[in-house]
């Protein structure tokens, strides 16, 4: 703010909106991001913080047309791509989708930023549009493609699995369903919150309740303090006519995520830090993407070194569950505190 007082850098106008953006002061960050565009068109990294912006604010269409605008001066951006696919996806624009999820195909091929993700959402659009026979081909080309990662196993599972099910071939369906489930169980680690929504509605769909409830389990573990999340979970309870397990399953999952909170702090109190160590790394295992989770992990292996000596296998591990959390919340304040002590050690080693 200062350094636009004296200049509109257009490097501080775009800082101002990111700030502005993890402040959740959204409508300032539109106003400086749109200022921003008006006057440099062609910084495209201003369109993508103006989009996620937009989506913050429930303009999801809006924030499609802003992609549209970026990708004209920028066409050749897997990422971009990727995420104008996903949001066209959930504005059920299916033809755009498809256009956007082939050309990130088409653009990422022998990049690292390549994954199964642009796989799925152009089988999602071609599924959308009743053409199951050529999103089946998405299938063995994903197949071949990714063998090794236990989450990309289980992303070409899933959609094997919705392949076959709109081709209405539901064994072959099932199937695949239950080695999406598989993969779930051996490694719940690897797989994200969307994910897991995601088989949770084919499990759903085929009648597969208890691995249903499972996912949704985990993915309430995860995000048991987002409001968005638990109503895509009623959402779903819903449309399978079980509208009145939602809650007791949100309310039951908080309460079970308090209580692992609470057991391992109490651990920590009591001086039991390699316990408390112990306890919250098997936690962060099975809820990867729990904020409380995390900062309690980096927190007992902190501690810990504080008291017995500085480990650097476990800075590493410390600095992974803060990284998962400034991901999703830049201005968190236990997780600067955090971040602190821990440079602190390293320091002082």
């Amino acid at each position: 703010e200062s350094l636009l007082e004296v200049r509109e850098l257009p490097w501080a106008m775009l800082g101002l909106g990111k700030a502005y953006y993890h402040l959740q002061q959204y409508a300032k960050a539109a106003d400086v991001l749109r200022r921003l565009i008006d006057s440099q068109p062609m910084l495209v990294a201003a369109h993508d913080w103006l989009s996620l912006v937009l989506e913050k604010q429930g303009e999801s269409k809006n924030a499609q047309e802003v992609l549209v605008q970026a990708l004209e001066h920028s066409p050749k951006s897997i990422l971009r791509q990727r995420r104008l696919g996903e949001v066209a996806l959930r504005n059920k624009d299916y033809n755009l989708a498809e256009k956007s999820f082939k050309l990130a195909l088409r653009v990422g091929k022998g990049s690292c930023f390549r994954s199964p993700a642009e796989f799925a959402g152009l089988a999602h659009a071609l599924i959308k549009k009743d053409a199951p026979m050529e999103a089946a081909k998405l299938v063995d080309t994903m197949t071949r493609e990714f063998r090794e990662d236990p989450g990309d196993l289980l992303q070409v599972a899933l959609v094997d699995a919705e392949v076959q099910q709109s081709l209405g071939n539901t064994e072959r369906g099932k199937q695949a369903a239950e080695r999406a489930m598989q993969l779930f169980q051996e490694r719940p680690d690897k797989v994200s919150s969307d994910l897991a929504m995601e088989l949770a509605e084919v499990c759903f769909q085929q009648g597969s309740t208890d691995s249903a409830r499972e996912l949704l389990r985990h993915t309430l573990l995860n995000q048991h303090k987002d409001s968005v999340t638990q109503q895509r979970v009623r959402d779903l309870f819903s449309a399978a006519g079980l509208a009145s397990e939602s809650q007791t399953l949100i309310d039951s999952t908080v309460r079970e995520v308090a209580e692992i909170n609470n057991q391992g702090v109490r651990l920590a109190r009591e001086g039991k830090l390699e316990e408390a160590l112990r306890f919250f790394e098997k936690a962060v295992q099975a809820m990867p993407e729990n904020i409380q989770v995390n900062l309690n992990a980096a927190q007992s292996l902190v501690m810990f070194m504080r008291e017995r000596g500085v480990n650097r296998a476990y800075i590493v591990k410390a600095e992974v569950y803060l990284d998962r959390v400034q991901a999703v919340d830049m201005t968190n304040s236990k997780c600067q505190k955090l971040k602190e002590m821990l440079g602190h050690l390293v320091v002082g080693k």
